[in-house]
């Protein structure tokens, strides 16, 4: 009986440390993830602030 015992709490332990490994796998994926909209968000506010001043541009050559 105790190897039997002893080969559950082994798979119990298995399965426990997969899960952990997924969470911890997925924090990081969620973290790199932020991190790339991060990036994108700056380019939009560079495309943004770009476009204000080709419209300033536009503007003042029409006057």
């Amino acid at each position: 009986m105790g190897s039997a015992f002893g080969f559950g709490g082994l798979i119990a332990n298995l399965v426990i440390i997969f899960v952990v490994l997924l969470i911890l796998y997925r924090i990081v994926k969620l973290a790199v993830n932020r991190s790339e909209i991060k990036e994108d968000i700056t380019k939009l506010r560079a495309e943004v602030k770009n476009l204000h001043t080709k419209i300033n541009n536009l503007e003042k050559s029409d006057l």
